[in-house]
This record gives structure tokens, C-alpha cells and sequence, in this order.
């Protein structure tokens, strides 16, 4: 179960079977790069990892604002994490994106997302290293990124929501859990000569 807030909100109601809490206003999750800006206000409810886990989520987008997002996080501290999210785009389509903040520098990734409210959001954790996935039916994951977050043997994981520009909106998780890590490093699927 997921039992940590990092900037709790006001108005929360958390369970065993769904987690909705009220996003908070002009609230993100970046830091400095291209946008100058740094902050890490957004509502985090986490659980502190240490062994390699799999931790999957279905995600309700209740968007109002431009920028508005919530999906899951990766947090060891306020200049090292990384998030996955839809984030709200009013003059165009949605953008299903990742952020890793290494060392107060985020970067960025997106790529269109379809008109759907939900998704499915599946992090995995070996060691240092991290699988972002994502899913429309909640059984066939697509890869979306790997990366590593040095220091993080010992790390925060769970769900996020952030209101950059707006007011804030009600976000609404279930169907979450940690399992068994299912990431294993396949030799197979190494080309010879890079073995």
C-alpha cells in the first residue's frame, strides 16, 4: 500500500482499492532546463522501495487545465526523480510523456496520445535502472523508456498529480499494486556482437 504523501493535499480519500485526492494549483514536477524554472510542489502518494518491484496503476485523467497531469513517479529527492503521465494539451492532442530529472536538469519525451480518459501505467525496478510502460487495456504493455537514477537502490514509488498553470483537478487512481518484477534481462535478445 502506498502510505508516504510528498505535499499532501487537502482534500484526499485514499483506500485499499482507489486513491483520489485534489491536485493542488500551479503545481509540476520539473526542474530548470530550457523553461528556467524549478519546482517540485505536485502531490505525491508514494511507499519506500528498496528490492526490485513492479509497481502497476490505472490512471483517470479528470483534466480542466492546459498542462494539467497525473501518472506515476520515481522520487528520490527534489532534483533526481521521474515521472510518466498524459499531460492535457488544449491546442492539440494529448501527450503521453516522461520526465527524468538527473542532477536539477529534466529532460523530456512525448509522442501523441488518443482521446481516451484512462491508462495504464506500469513501472519496474532493478537495481538502479527503470522500465516505464503503458497500456490502453491493462494486459499488453507497451516499452517506453529505460533509464537509470543513480542512488536510488532505496526510492520512492507511486502515483502523482500536478496543475502547472491551472487550478488544480480531481485525480483518480485504482487497480495499483506492487508485484514481482517481471523486467528480466533477456541474453536472447542481445545482437551477438554487442555480447
Amino acid at each position: 500500500m502506498l502510505d508516504k504523501w510528498i505535499n499532501e493535499p487537502v482534500n484526499k480519500h485514499v483506500t485499499d482499492k482507489q486513491i483520489e485526492f485534489d491536485v493542488l494549483p500551479k503545481t509540476d514536477f520539473w526542474q530548470v532546463t530550457h523553461y528556467g524554472f524549478s519546482r517540485t510542489d505536485g502531490n505525491c502518494l508514494v511507499k519506500e522501495v528498496k528490492g526490485d518491484v513492479c509497481f502497476t496503476v490505472k490512471v483517470k485523467m479528470n483534466y480542466i487545465s492546459e498542462f494539467d497531469q497525473c501518472g506515476v513517479i520515481v522520487y528520490l529527492d527534489e532534483e533526481n526523480f521521474a515521472k510518466l503521465c498524459v499531460e492535457n494539451q488544449l491546442k492539440s492532442k494529448n501527450k503521453l510523456g516522461s520526465v527524468v530529472c538527473k542532477s536539477k536538469r529534466s529532460d523530456w519525451a512525448t509522442s501523441p496520445f488518443s482521446d481516451d480518459d484512462y491508462i495504464y501505467y506500469r513501472v519496474s525496478k532493478r537495481g538502479i535502472n527503470y522500465l516505464f510502460e503503458s497500456s490502453l487495456d491493462g494486459l499488453n504493455f507497451d516499452q517506453m523508456r529505460l533509464f537509470d537514477l543513480p542512488g536510488s537502490e532505496s526510492v520512492s514509488l507511486g502515483v502523482f498529480g500536478a496543475s502547472p498553470l491551472g487550478q488544480g483537478f480531481r485525480a483518480v487512481f485504482n487497480e495499483f499494486g506492487f508485484t514481482e518484477n517481471k523486467w528480466y534481462l533477456d541474453m536472447d535478445d542481445i545482437p551477438d556482437e554487442m555480447k
